[in-house]
């Protein structure tokens, strides 16, 4: 849960991006970045400590990814994503920084069909379930995968 949530208000695509970034710690670090005491106040006021054995880049996107204030998160999952394996594109931790490089992002015909199909049901049955596709180029969904 991102802070936001725990404070009712702001919800949006950094709160996609915590949440990603969460699990994407929980990956090497074998649990999630907070799970002991009182969960909401480590969420809102305490720093991920360093996972060990980790490159000093993907513990730096780690802590960007999970930045108590939604401005200062990666402006997309696929500038998180490229944070955590391509070290050489970003100097810094910056949201800006973590932006693609040279890379634009998708036209607006593609992001007005992103748009479109997310809202749209892949199926009648099962009308929360999209596949979203993360990609250097953009990202894109694929109902019914």
């Amino acid at each position: 849960m991102a802070p936001e949530q725990i404070r009712g208000k702001g919800i949006g695509r950094a709160t996609d991006i915590y949440a990603l970034a969460a699990i994407t710690c929980e990956m090497p670090a074998g649990h999630p970045p907070f799970y002991t005491g009182d969960l909401r106040w480590q969420i809102m006021h305490e720093e991920l400590d360093p996972i060990p054995d980790q490159p000093e880049y993907v513990n730096r996107a780690l802590l960007t990814g999970l930045a108590k204030e939604s401005d200062n998160r990666p402006n997309s999952a696929a500038g998180f994503i490229g944070s955590l394996t391509e070290t050489s594109a970003f100097s810094s931790s910056s949201p800006e920084s973590m932006a693609e490089p040279d890379q634009p992002g998708p036209s607006a015909d593609e992001q007005t069909l992103v748009e479109r199909e997310r809202v749209q049901p892949s199926s009648k049955s099962d009308p929360g379930r999209y596949h979203v596709e993360v990609s250097k180029k953009g990202y894109t969904t694929n109902p019914g995968r």
